[in-house]
């Protein structure tokens, strides 16, 4: 892994731009008070500035010298390469002089760093801050060509095995298909399209599909699916048997898995038309460390035609093999349903209820989403004409713990399933978990007569989220049968809620 710093050109900006050698450093939590009094706080210089990342790769770690007479640093980190436009990710002032940040693998940032003058010792702020361009790209594999069957592709140049992650690129606006079964086995791969704008677009062929047994990053890529069937299988047939981890307490958890412990990190993607799971273990009893899914777009046609049932599976499901996730964190993310007559009957399905996170050797879970808009998910309409639904969750081995985390926060949920945050809290109304954080959700949701309307009932999810802040207005989207969900209700622009990919221009 390596940081690329680069100069940025400004104008008509007061800011001083540097570039930085990254290295490693440490973190404290000091004051910078001293007796100095009177005194103008120094603009940091570029050879002041260091920059590194934590050894997991999921942090970034800035450090820069003291100042004595500062009462602390304003801190802005922003993701200059975001699909959703520049994005202020960290706003902060910090007291110390070192800064823990989180980190988005192949992005482009910059960081400002103002010192500011204790007022109470007559100092006064540094003239201007310090703006610093730096990226967090891992260096690439290889690089796949243009108009490249994938499946072709890699029988042809087989992956080798690595501990690491190994990261294939490809072309900037490039086409590629896959055309048969790839399973990109027990190997750590990453697919991504260098630089991200104009995205490489991946086509399944009719009954293709990708599988997976270890990591696997996506990024950067738009997939049409409309000819496959899933858009991501783990394997089949993996080339590992079931293994037991190392509990929290060092001894053997008691049961055993198929075990990745290396991230699934979907970003910046858009997938259209799924015809079934967007993620599925496949019969496999998988259990995934972390699966992450952020700025990314989902479209479903949902098309269960070879079943007798109008509502079937889940758009994740590991309950096939009985399996599960650690954590699971879905993020600036939007889902929606194209077709009215098939529906997932849950949005997350794992195993059953003696499959809980502690057996696999895990101390505690998350289910995390967080600015997300879900639109015609969970619901179809019936033979009779009546909307029926299902549910947006079911994971009975993990709601019966109170060392797990539920976090629902900014989300849009419309003409969805009702009952969203009971169903999300496995409808305990018994148990405190260890994490329940609700905020600003819009749940407009199908009741059981089968009308659409805000929930207000008393086993509804205005009941169940516990934030006070629920949101019982329409988002009025834009066009949402076309998929287009701009907001314009103004509670949900004024809070900034759901994907912020739809949010107004202010």
């Amino acid at each position: 892994m390596r940081f690329k710093l680069k100069l940025l050109s400004i104008c008509a900006v007061p800011l001083l731009l540097v570039s930085s050698c990254a290295k490693d450093d440490f973190d404290n939590d000091e004051i910078f008070t001293h007796d100095v009094r009177n005194t103008e706080m120094r603009t940091l210089a570029a050879s002041e500035i260091n920059i590194s990342s934590s050894a997991d790769k999921s942090r970034t770690i800035v450090s820069w010298p003291l100042q004595y007479g500062a009462l602390g640093y304003k801190i802005t980190l922003t993701n200059v390469s975001s699909s959703n436009g520049s994005e202020v990710v960290v706003d902060t002032i910090v007291d110390g002089y070192t800064i823990n940040l989180p980190r988005e693998a192949d992005q482009e940032y910059t960081i400002s760093i103002l010192p500011l003058g204790d007022k109470s010792l007559s100092n006064t702020n540094a003239v201007m801050p310090t703006l610093v361009a730096f990226d967090s790209y891992i260096i690439g594999y290889a690089t796949i060509p243009d108009n490249t069957d994938l499946y072709t592709y890699f029988k042809d140049n087989p992956i080798p095995d690595n501990a690491d992650e190994l990261t294939y690129d490809l072309v900037k606006g490039g086409k590629y298909t896959i055309s048969g079964s790839l399973d990109l086995g027990n190997h750590w791969v990453g697919l991504r399209t260098l630089g991200g704008e104009p995205h490489a677009t991946i086509t399944y062929a009719d009954g293709a599909n990708l599988q997976f047994s270890n990591g696997l990053t996506l990024n950067n890529i738009d997939f049409d699916v409309k000819d496959g069937k899933d858009f991501l299988q783990m394997s089949k047939d993996p080339s590992f048997a079931e293994t037991k981890l190392t509990d929290a307490n060092g001894g053997e958890a008691s049961s055993s898995a198929l075990h990745i412990t290396n991230p699934i990190s979907i970003s910046n993607c858009n997938v259209y038309d799924v015809k079934n799971t967007f993620i599925t273990d496949n019969g496999g009893k998988y259990w995934v460390k972390d699966l992450i899914i952020k700025n990314t777009l989902v479209r479903f046609k949902t098309d269960f035609s070879s079943s007798d049932k109008a509502i079937n599976g889940a758009a994740i499901t590991m309950n096939k093999g009985g399996g599960g996730v650690t954590n699971l964190q879905i993020s600036n993310s939007t889902f929606y349903n194209t077709n009215e007559n098939y529906a997932f009957n849950y949005f997350i399905q794992y195993g059953p209820t003696g499959n809980s996170y502690d057996k696999f050797g895990y101390a505690s879970a998350t289910v995390s989403i967080d600015h997300c808009t879900l639109y015609n998910m969970m619901v179809y309409v019936d033979i009779d004409g009546t909307m029926k639904s299902g549910q947006i969750a079911n994971y009975p081995g993990f709601t019966k713990y109170t060392t797990a985390n539920f976090i629902m926060t900014d989300n849009i949920f419309y003409q969805c399933c009702p009952e969203i945050a009971a169903r999300f809290l496995g409808k305990r109304a018994d148990l405190t978990y260890a994490t329940m954080r609700f905020n600003h959700n819009t749940y407009y949701v199908v009741n059981s007569e089968g009308n659409l309307e805000a929930e207000s009932g008393s086993s509804d999810s205005h009941d169940w989220d516990n934030s006070g802040n629920v949101i019982m207005t329409d988002p009025l989207f834009a066009d949402a049968a076309n998929g287009d969900f701009t907001i314009s209700g103004s509670e949900q622009v004024a809070a900034k809620t759901g994907d912020p990919r739809w949010l107004p221009e202010e």
